[in-house]
C-alpha cells in the first residue's frame, strides 16, 4: 500500500453533487481507564448486569471476520463467579477455537491480564467460573470464544437479524451493486477457500478504508469524550463504543504530522474503491460534522441505545469545520477484534499496513424496528502503539446507514379542537406555511424564529422557507397542502412557520420519513394538529358587604351562575360560569376553551344563600391565551339583611305591660347583642364561637329599641323628674346597613342578654338566641326573625321589699291597732297599715295573712269621694283590720298589678311613713319616716325596729347613704377617685323643732371594723342643722380622696345627733345595707397597634399612627378624665424623641358607663423606626390629678415593633396567568365593652414598683410629663 503517498482530488460524481473529500477515522474507546488516570474517570461506570461475552469469528487466517458481543449472568456458588455463556448448552461451545478470560480486556497501558489458567469453562453447562475474587473488578473482565463462521452462535448472533440479498446503491446519478460477504465467508467456512486473494478477498465486496486514521489518545479522552458526545451516562467508560468521524492524523515515528479533517472514507489507492460506496459512507456519516444524529452503542450487541451526538463543545476536536451535515442516517459499535496480543500503551496511532477495511454483511431485519431494512457493514481497523510503534488490536465493528432515495411529502393540517373552531368564522385552515429541514437544529431554529414572530403574513413566510428550507409546504382551505415531489428519501424535520387566522402557532418539530420509492401512491404525510385560538372568562365574585359576610356560612358566594351569551341582549346562550369558593372566600368561576371573540355575561342564578341577585349585564372580549375578568375586577352581590323595625321590648313582668311601677323605669334597660356568623346556632354552639360584631343598646322610656333609630337618640326621664336626651347606642361596632343606608341584621345568629336593669328593675340574665335566616328572594331585603311578634319581648321584675317595724309608747307599752298611712312619693299611690296585738305593722305575705286576703282592707275609711286621702271625723277603731293584705302596683298609667303572694308589697320607690293620729296615740307626737325601696332590698325586709312615739327630746335617727355624685338615692356604688362622695340622708324623729342640733359622721371600713382612713386620717363629716319639724331628715356630705382604695371595700356610714355637745342620739350598724356604699377600684389596661397593620408591627413610613386602646373600670359615669399618653423607646427604656421633644399626646372624654374602651391616637415621623420598638405609658387623671397609670416597658400589649419586611423576588409568568386573587377585604374588629377582671391599678405595690422604676429611668422625660401636666 501507499500509505504516504499524497492524497489526490476526489472526482466529482455524476449528476453535480458536490461531495466533501473525507477519511474514515474511527474512533476507539475501550476499557475502563487505567487507575493511574482516575482523576480523568470520576464518571466511568462501575454498574454491569452480567459479564461480557465475545465472540470472535476466525477465518482460515486466524483473521477476525465478524464478531458479535452478549452480557452472561451470573450467579456467585462456592466461591466462584459461574457466568452462563451459554443456558442449556446448545451452542456446543466445546468446538470454540479458542477461549480465553481476561482482566481489564482491551484496555490500554498494559493493564489487559490473562486469568485463563484461573478459570474454567464447563461446555457442557455453557458456564464459566471465575474466582469470586474478581468480583469487585467484574465489568473489566472479558470472556473471549474464537469461533469458525460454521459454528452455530453465527447463526444465532449474526445472521439471524440479515437478509443477505444484493442491493442496488443509487447516490446522485451513479449506481452500484453491494454484495454481501456472508455468503464467502460460509463457503469458505464449508470447505471452499475463496478468500485466497492476497487482501483478504474480492474487491467488489471488500472495500479498503482510508489507512491514515486519527485515534484518540485513550487514557486521557476517552470519559471526557464520551460524556461530551452524550454516551449514555451508565456506559462512560465502557468498551464496545465506536463512531466515524471524517477526520484523519498522519504519524512518523509516533509523532503525529497533523490531521486531515476533510480526508476519504475509502482508500483510492486501493483496486476496491467504488466511488459510488464512498459517496453513500460521505453522505450518511452524519457525525463528521458533529450533527444531531440517532447513533447507537451496545455493550452485548443486542440493544442498541439511540442517543444524539454533538461536537462537545470544548470538547471538540480543534480545527472542526462546520457545514450542513447530511441527513442523519448512521449509527455504529465496535470492540475489538483479537485478545491474544498486547495491548500497548500510550497513545493510539494508525496502522497504514495493517488490515483496514469494510464490507457490506446485509439489510439489517433485527429487534429494533427503527433501523429495519438498513445497510449494515463491518469493518476492521488494525491499531499500533505510537509510543512503541508496535502493532495490536485488530479493532472490528458495525456501521449501520440508511439507504438513500427520492420520494414524496405533504402537510395536513387539522384543528386540535374542532369544536371550537369549527362554523366559526374567526378560524381557517387556509394559509399556514411549513417548512422542512434536513436536521432537527435547523428546524427547531426555524421554529424559534416563528415563534418570536419573525414573519408578518404568510407570504414572508413562505419567502423565507423557499430559501431556507429543503422544501416549502402551504396548506389550502382543507388543510391539506400540495404534494411536494422528488425529495431524497430519509429523515426530515417538519414544522410550523406561519400559522392561519384564529389558531395558534404549532411549535413542535416534527421528524418523518420521505420513503424513496417510484410509487407515486407513496407519500410521507405529515399532520399538524393546531390548537385554535382560545381563552377564558373568569369571574371574582365578591360582597357587596365584606364586614357582613366574610367566612360567614349564612353567606357562601358559592353556587352562582352566570350565563354567557353571544348577543348584548342575553338570549343566545353559549356556555355558562358556576362560581364555587376560593381561598379567600370569594366566589370564582372560570370557563376555559373559549373561541375568541366578543360576549355578554349575566347573572341568571344567584348565590346558594344570603345573597341578592346582580342584574347588570357585563361585556367581554376573549383573546387567545388569556383569562378575560368579567368587570375587568370583580362583580359583587348585595348581602341580604333584616331591617327590623323593632328589636326589643321592655316590658314589666307582672303587668306584662310597657309601663313601670312605682318610681322605677323602663328606659335606659341596656342589652348586649351579640352577632354571630352562624346559622341557627344554638345557645350551647355559641359558647365555642366568637361574636363577628357586638352592641349595647339600651331601651327608651317604653321599653323598646328600634332597630330602624339605633343611631338617634330618645328622651329619657330621670328620677327627680328632668330629662335627658339618650343614645339608643350604647357601644360596640357600627351597625350593618342595607344599600339605601337602612338599618338592617345580617343574616346569623344573635345572643340578646340584658346587662343593665333599668332603674328599678331586677336584671334578666337570661340569654335569647334569635335567628335571621335566608330567604327565597333575589333582592336583598328579608324578614326571617325567629322573635316574638312585636320585637324581642324581654321582661323584667321590679325591685319589691317588704317592710315592718314596732310601735311602742315612749319604748314602753307596745301599741296595737295605730294606722300608718304609707304613700309612694312617685305615683302617689297610698295604702294604710295597721299594728297588731303586739304592736307589730307589717306588709309581709304569710300564710295567714297573705297579699291578697282582704287586700288594702283599710284604706276605705280614709278614701274620699274623690279616691284621695281624707282623715274620717270619727275614726271607727274597731274596723281596723291588722290582717289586711297590703299591695302597691300602680303604675304610671293608673293600672295595677295583681298581688302576688310570692313578692315584697313595696316596689322600688320612696315612700312616706305618717303615723295617723287615733285615740290610743292621741298623747304622743306623730311619727314620720322616709323609706326607700331600692334593687338591693329585693327579696329582703326592711326592718325600721321600734318607731316610739316620746315627747320632745327623745330623739331617734336612720341613715341611707348613697353617691353624691350621681344625687341618685338608689345609687349605693361610687367609683375609687381622687374626689369621691358620699351623701348620707339621716331620718329623724323626736326633735324639738327650732333647736340647735349636731350630726356627726364618720366612714367606717367593713371589712375591719374600724374606721376608714384617708392619708391616716379618719373620714369625718358634720351638720348643724335646727329641724322645722318633730320628723324629718338631713343630708351629711363626705367629701374624700378615695383614689388610694385598690380593691372592692364596702364602707359603712356611722352617725351620731348631738345636742348641745351631748349625744342624744346614734346609729351604728356595720351590718345595716341602708348605711353602706360599695368603692369600686379604677384601673386602665392598654392594648398598642399600627393603625396600618392593625397589629403590633409595622412598617416604617414617613408618618405613622399608633392606636393605643385604653379599658378602664371603676370611672364615674358623666365626669370629665383625661388619658395622657407617653411614647417610650422601648430598647433605650427611655422617651421616644422627636425633635428632642417628649412624644406625648392627651385624649379628654366623658364615659357613659363605669366600664369601657378609649383610644387614643399617637402619629409621629416614621422614616427612622427600621429596628424600633414602642412602648406606650398611659395615665389616667380626674380634675387634674393621677387616679390610675399603666407604664411597663416589658408590656407586649402596650408595644409596636416596626420593621422594614423580606421583599421576595418578583414573579414569573406564563402567557395565562394563573387565576387572580384579589385583596382581601378588611374585615372589622368588633369594638367590646371591656371585660376585665383585673386590670392594672393605682396602688397595687407590684405597679408602684414598676412606675417607680421606669419614671426614674426616663429621668428628664418624667420631669417633662409632670411639668405637662401640671401646666394643665
Amino acid at each position: 500500500m501507499d500509505s504516504l503517498d499524497p492524497v489526490p482530488a476526489r472526482p466529482p460524481l455524476q449528476g453535480g453533487r458536490a461531495l466533501f473529500n473525507m477519511v474514515l477515522a474511527f474512533l476507539l474507546l475501550v476499557g475502563l481507564i487505567p487507575a493511574m488516570c482516575a482523576p480523568a474517570t470520576s464518571a466511568v461506570a462501575t454498574e454491569t448486569e452480567g459479564v461480557p461475552v465475545m465472540f470472535h469469528f476466525k477465518d482460515s487466517a486466524g483473521e477476525t471476520i465478524d464478531f458479535a458481543s452478549i452480557t452472561a449472568p451470573y450467579d456467585l456458588q462456592e466461591g466462584h463467579i459461574v457466568a452462563t455463556v451459554d443456558e442449556g448448552g446448545t451452542l456446543s461451545l466445546n468446538e470454540a477455537l479458542g477461549f480465553a478470560v481476561y482482566e481489564h480486556y482491551a484496555t490500554f497501558g498494559d493493564r489487559q491480564r490473562d486469568i485463563t489458567d484461573e478459570c474454567s469453562l464447563d461446555a457442557a453447562a455453557g458456564t464459566v467460573s471465575i474466582p469470586e475474587s474478581y468480583a469487585d473488578t467484574l465489568e473489566t473482565l472479558g470472556i473471549v470464544f474464537e469461533l469458525s463462521p460454521a459454528h452455530p452462535a453465527y447463526e444465532r448472533f449474526v445472521l439471524a437479524d440479515l437478509d443477505t440479498s444484493p442491493q442496488e446503491l443509487t447516490v446522485g446519478e451513479e449506481t452500484t451493486i453491494i454484495a454481501s460477504d456472508i455468503p464467502d465467508i460460509l463457503a469458505e467456512a464449508g470447505g471452499i477457500a475463496p478468500f485466497a486473494a492476497a487482501f483478504p478477498g474480492q474487491a467488489e465486496k471488500h472495500y479498503a478504508l482510508n489507512p491514515y486514521m486519527r485515534l484518540e489518545t485513550f487514557d486521557v479522552d476517552m470519559p471526557r469524550k464520551q460524556e461530551a458526545y452524550g454516551f449514555p451516562s451508565d456506559l462512560v467508560g465502557s468498551y464496545g463504543f465506536g463512531a466515524f468521524f471524517g477526520t484523519s492524523q498522519h504519524w512518523v515515528n509516533g509523532v503525529s504530522q497533523g490531521t486531515n479533517f476533510n480526508d476519504y472514507v475509502l482508500n483510492t489507492a486501493s483496486s476496491s474503491f467504488d466511488a459510488v460506496v464512498d459517496a453513500f459512507l460521505y453522505e450518511t456519516i452524519a457525525a463528521r460534522n458533529g450533527a444531531d444524529a440517532p447513533f447507537a452503542t451496545s455493550r452485548t450487541g443486542s440493544d442498541y441505545r439511540a442517543r444524539f451526538l454533538t461536537t462537545g463543545n470544548d470538547y471538540k476536536d480543534a480545527n472542526y469545520s462546520g457545514g450542513s451535515a447530511p441527513t442523519n442516517r448512521a449509527m455504529a459499535q465496535a470492540t475489538c477484534g483479537t485478545a491474544g496480543v498486547s495491548n500497548g500503551y500510550g497513545a493510539v496511532a494508525s496502522n497504514p499496513n495493517g488490515d483496514n477495511y469494510i464490507t457490506y454483511k446485509g439489510t439489517y431485519t433485527g429487534s429494533q424496528s427503527a433501523y429495519n431494512g438498513w445497510y449494515k457493514f463491518y469493518y476492521k481497523i488494525d491499531a499500533r502503539s505510537a509510543a512503541t510503534n508496535k502493532e495490536f488490536q485488530d479493532v472490528v465493528g458495525y456501521l449501520l446507514v440508511e439507504p438513500i432515495n427520492t420520494g414524496r411529502a405533504q402537510v395536513v393540517k387539522t384543528s386540535a379542537n374542532a369544536a371550537i373552531s369549527n362554523a366559526n368564522g374567526n378560524y381557517s385552515l387556509a394559509n399556514a406555511v411549513f417548512g422542512a429541514f434536513s436536521t432537527r437544529a435547523s428546524a427547531e431554529a426555524a421554529a424559534d424564529q416563528a415563534a418570536k414572530g419573525a414573519w408578518g403574513s404568510w407570504q414572508a413566510a413562505r419567502t423565507w422557507a423557499q430559501a431556507n428550507a429543503s422544501f416549502t409546504l402551504v396548506t389550502g382551505a382543507d388543510g391539506r397542502s400540495a404534494v411536494v415531489e422528488d425529495i431524497e428519501g430519509g429523515d426530515y424535520y417538519f414544522c410550523e412557520l406561519f400559522a392561519p387566522p384564529g389558531f395558534r402557532l404549532n411549535s413542535a418539530v416534527q421528524k418523518a420519513t420521505v420513503e424513496a420509492t417510484s410509487d407515486e401512491s407513496v407519500v410521507c404525510q405529515v399532520s399538524f394538529a393546531d390548537e385554535p385560538m382560545r381563552g377564558s372568562i373568569d369571574l371574582l365574585k365578591q360582597s357587596g358587604y365584606p364586614e357582613v359576610t366574610l367566612r360567614h356560612p349564612g353567606y357562601t358566594l358559592a353556587g352562582a351562575v352566570y350565563g354567557v351569551y353571544a348577543d348584548s341582549a342575553c338570549t343566545k346562550l353559549v356556555r355558562e360560569i358556576r362560581t364555587s369558593l376560593n381561598g379567600d372566600a370569594d366566589g370564582y368561576g372560570r370557563i376555559d376553551e373559549m373561541p375568541i371573540g366578543s360576549y355578554w355575561v349575566r347573572e341568571t342564578k344567584r348565590p346558594l344563600e344570603g345573597y341578592a341577585l346582580d342584574s347588570r349585564t357585563y361585556a367581554v372580549t376573549v383573546a387567545d391565551r388569556s383569562v378575560t375578568r368579567v368587570n375587568t375586577t370583580a362583580v359583587s352581590d348585595k348581602a341580604k339583611l333584616n331591617p327590623l323595625s323593632l328589636l326589643i321590648q321592655k316590658k314589666d313582668a307582672q303587668s306584662g305591660q310597657s309601663h313601670a311601677q312605682g318610681a322605677a323605669t323602663l328606659g335606659d334597660a341596656h342589652f348586649r347583642i351579640d352577632y354571630y356568623a352562624a346559622k341557627n346556632a344554638s345557645l350551647d354552639a355559641l359558647k365555642t364561637l366568637e361574636p363577628q360584631a357586638s352592641w349595647v343598646v339600651r331601651t327608651n322610656d317604653e321599653g323598646a329599641f328600634l332597630l330602624d333609630q339605633a343611631e338617634s337618640s330618645f328622651t329619657h326621664t330621670l328620677a327627680d323628674g328632668t330629662t335627658e336626651e339618650l343614645p339608643y347606642k350604647v357601644a360596640g361596632d357600627a351597625f350593618y346597613k342595607l344599600s339605601n343606608g337602612r338599618i338592617a341584621l345580617p343574616i346569623g345568629t344573635y345572643a340578646i342578654q340584658e346587662v343593665k336593669a333599668p332603674r328599678g328593675y331586677l336584671l334578666d340574665e337570661t340569654v335569647h338566641v334569635r335567628h335571621v335566616t335566608d330567604a327565597d328572594t333575589d333582592g336583598e331585603i328579608i324578614e326571617t326573625f325567629d322573635a316574638e311578634q312585636n320585637g324581642d319581648l324581654v321582661t323584667d321584675r321590679v325591685a319589691r321589699t317588704d317592710l315592718r317595724f314596732m310601735k311602742r309608747a315612749d319604748g314602753a307599752a307596745k301599741l296595737a291597732g295605730i294606722p300608718f298611712k304609707l304613700t309612694s312619693k312617685t305615683t302617689g299611690e297610698w295604702h294604710i297599715l295597721v299594728t297588731d296585738k303586739n304592736g307589730l305593722a307589717s306588709t309581709e305575705s304569710t300564710p295567714g295573712h297573705p297579699h291578697d286576703a282582704n287586700t288594702n282592707a283599710n284604706d276605705a275609711q280614709f278614701t274620699a269621694p274623690d279616691g284621695s286621702f281624707q282623715m274620717p271625723l270619727t275614726l271607727d277603731t274597731e274596723a281596723l283590720d291588722a290582717t289586711a293584705g297590703i299591695w302597691f302596683g300602680l303604675n304610671a298609667e293608673g293600672a295595677s298589678v295583681a298581688a302576688d303572694n310570692g313578692l315584697g308589697a313595696l316596689p322600688f320607690d320612696t315612700y312616706e311613713l305618717e303615723e295617723l293620729r287615733c285615740p290610743a296615740n292621741a298623747i304622743f307626737e306623730m311619727i314620720r319616716d322616709e323609706i326607700v325601696v331600692d334593687e338591693s332590698d329585693e327579696g329582703l325586709v326592711i326592718d325600721l325596729g321600734t318607731l316610739n312615739n316620746t315627747g320632745t327630746g327623745k330623739p331617734t335617727i336612720r341613715t341611707s347613704a348613697y353617691d353624691g355624685l350621681s344625687d341618685d338615692l338608689y345609687d349605693t356604688q361610687i367609683s375609687a377617685d381622687a374626689k369621691a362622695v358620699v351623701i348620707d340622708r339621716v331620718t329623724y324623729s323626736g326633735l324639738e323643732p327650732g333647736e340647735p342640733y349636731l350630726l356627726r359622721g364618720t366612714l367606717m371600713d367593713k371589712a375591719t371594723g374600724e374606721p376608714f382612713l384617708v392619708n391616716e386620717e379618719e373620714v369625718a363629716a358634720e351638720l348643724e342643722f335646727a329641724p322645722e319639724d318633730y320628723n324629718g331628715y338631713a343630708n351629711v356630705t363626705f367629701a374624700f380622696d378615695a383614689s388610694a382604695i385598690t380593691e372592692d371595700t364596702n364602707l359603712v356610714v356611722f352617725e351620731t345627733l348631738l345636742q348641745d355637745g351631748v349625744e342624744v342620739a346614734s346609729h351604728r350598724d356595720l351590718a345595716d345595707r341602708k348605711q353602706t356604699i360599695a368603692v369600686s377600684p379604677i384601673a386602665i389596661g392598654t392594648t398598642a397597634v399600627d393603625a396600618a397593620t392593625g397589629t403590633h408591627e409595622g412598617v416604617p413610613a414617613e408618618e405613622v399612627t399608633i392606636i393605643d386602646t385604653v379599658s378602664y373600670q371603676g370611672l364615674t359615669p358623666g365626669e370629665e378624665y383625661e388619658l395622657s399618653a407617653v411614647l417610650m423607646d422601648k430598647e433605650e427604656n427611655a422617651p421616644w424623641l422627636v425633635e428632642d421633644k417628649v412624644v406625648m399626646v392627651s385624649h379628654r372624654f366623658i364615659p357613659e358607663e363605669s366600664s369601657g374602651t378609649v383610644d387614643v391616637e399617637i402619629t409621629i415621623p416614621g422614616t427612622n423606626l427600621d429596628g424600633v420598638s414602642l412602648v406606650v405609658f398611659e395615665s389616667l387623671l380626674h380634675d387634674d390629678i393621677e387616679v390610675a397609670l399603666h407604664a411597663d416597658i416589658e408590656d407586649e400589649g402596650q408595644t409596636v415593633s416596626y420593621a422594614y419586611p423580606d421583599l421576595p423576588l418578583p414573579p414569573t409568568g406564563g402567557d395565562e396567568p394563573e387565576k387572580p386573587t384579589e385583596p382581601e377585604a378588611d374585615e372589622p374588629e368588633p369594638t367590646r365593652v371591656a371585660q376585665t377582671s383585673r386590670l392594672a391599678q393605682t396602688g397595687d405595690e407590684s405597679l408602684t414598683v414598676i412606675c417607680l422604676v421606669a419614671l426614674l429611668a426616663v429621668a428628664g422625660a418624667g420631669a417633662a410629663f409632670v411639668a405637662y401636666r401640671k401646666r394643665r
